[in-house]
């Protein structure tokens, strides 16, 4: 399923994510890193990734969850998500990116997540833009992972998007990227569990 703004928010906990960074919004701003108290996210933390875009070939995570960690079995400094996205995946994960950080506006993703114990997940993750104290732009995530639905041999890394990758935005007050429509990236393979 397409993962869509009323979708993604008919999850109790994307929901309580969402509304949580809604109150610390000040009028029509972005919230502020300042504002936002590390206790509001203590419910969250644990599967919440803060990430960084260079804007061309890294994506980093300044802050991972422990239960992401524990999934991907690297630490935060360790990652350059983009390295770990499948090969025909990257041009369109790099679009995407771009265009979250530029708008800024909410984004949402569904992808497969192939793990190195060989298990293989469907995740959902939504994705809002925060304003840091020296002006720089960072995106909260919290991320859900599913059951396993196929376990393949074991593999060196992590990989997102194998099977799976489907992409779109929600405007948050400051319109949607190029034509104001959702991008949309998926594929979806034969030997696909559930999309």
């Amino acid at each position: 399923m397409l993962p869509d703004f009323a979708n993604i928010l008919s999850n109790p906990y994307f929901a309580k994510f969402f509304a949580l960074w809604q109150s610390n919004r000040i009028g029509e701003d972005l919230p502020s890193r300042q504002n936002i108290k590390l206790r509001e996210l203590a419910g969250f933390v644990e599967n919440m990734l803060v990430y960084n875009w260079d804007g061309d070939t890294r994506l980093t995570s300044r802050i991972m969850g422990e239960q992401v960690a524990e999934r991907v079995k690297l630490a935060p400094q360790d990652v350059n998500w983009m390295d770990h996205i499948a090969a025909d995946m990257i041009i369109a994960s790099k679009h995407w990116w771009n265009d979250l950080y530029n708008q800024p506006c909410a984004g949402a993703m569904e992808y497969s997540m192939s793990y190195m114990d060989g298990n293989c997940k469907i995740g959902q993750a939504l994705f809002l833009p925060v304003q840091h104290a020296n002006g720089q732009l960072h995106v909260y995530a919290l991320n859900q992972a599913s059951n396993v639905y196929r376990v393949d041999q074991p593999r060196s890394s992590f990989m997102i998007g194998s099977d799976l990758l489907k992409t779109c935005f929600f405007n948050i007050g400051f319109g949607l990227p190029g034509s104001g429509g959702d991008i949309i990236s998926h594929k979806i393979s034969d030997s696909a569990g559930p999309a």
